[in-house]
């Protein structure tokens, strides 16, 4: 008895070293630590995706923008979508790791008496474990902390990208307000200037040529007024889905 055991023993540790692949180790390649073509101060680059880069937009001191851009987080479709991925990722690294402990099954069944016409109900309980001596369990939760890893960055991608589009787009919106209120005051000016023209031509100082240029730029600008609202429009309604809001129901001051 002791003997088998023995020899079980050595049969377990020698099978625990075959695992499925050797681990991973970075390939000893020389790197040089510059680019002969690169100009003077080049740096090497040090990917950081997972860091929070806080309340970055902040620095504007925009309390609009500073409410618009916090929804990003909580009601952004795309940002959930990357929570979604992230969320089943980490999932996945918890039901792998289940891999390694025993599996308990518990089912309920009915059993019949040959003799008699009674029936008998009973719980049946289950275990089962698989030694993983190949090692298959250990990479499998190594790719789903790995595929946890590459989900966290693509979130973390996905909620900067988001809060920079909404930045974006504010302050282009912004800009066709400014653009808005010199375009109605020039419309103001060619309006007066219209009525003048008019006058003079009533009084014979100035041909019908004049009145029907100063006509034009009034309609001209009164058209530019025109694109720059639907533009405007566009923008909000883009900065509407971006905060995971229906066009129809949001709407942003103008702020001059």
């Amino acid at each position: 008895m002791k003997l088998k055991l023995s020899a079980l023993t050595l049969i377990v540790f020698a099978l625990g070293g075959c695992m499925v692949g050797q681990d991973y180790k970075r390939p000893n390649i020389h790197v040089s630590d510059h680019f002969k073509e690169a100009p003077a101060g080049w740096k090497v680059a040090h990917p950081a995706d997972m860091v929070n880069r806080g309340q970055w937009w902040r620095v504007w001191r925009d309390e609009t923008l500073n409410d618009l851009t916090a929804q990003v987080a909580q009601e952004n479709q795309t940002v959930a979508r990357a929570w979604a991925n992230y969320r089943e990722a980490r999932a996945k690294v918890q039901s792998t790791r289940a891999d390694f402990f025993p599996q308990v099954n518990l089912g309920a069944g009915i059993s019949r008496n040959e003799s008699s016409s009674d029936s008998k109900k009973s719980l049946t309980l289950d275990a089962g474990w698989e030694i993983d001596f190949w090692g298959k369990t250990a990479r499998n939760v190594e790719a789903a902390h790995a595929t946890t890893d590459a989900q966290a960055a693509a979130l973390a991608a996905a909620q900067l990208s988001q809060e920079a589009e909404l930045v974006q787009n504010y302050f282009a919106l912004r800009v066709l307000d400014q653009r808005k209120h010199l375009t109605r005051e020039t419309i103001k000016l060619y309006e007066r200037t219209l009525t003048i023209t008019e006058n003079q031509y009533k009084a014979g100082m100035v041909a019908k040529s004049d009145v029907m240029s100063a006509q034009a730029q009034l309609k001209n600008a009164q058209a530019q007024l025109l694109d720059l609202e639907l533009s405007r429009r566009q923008y909000e309604h883009a900065i509407a889905i971006l905060i995971g809001k229906a066009p129809a129901e949001f709407s942003l001051p103008e702020n001059l």
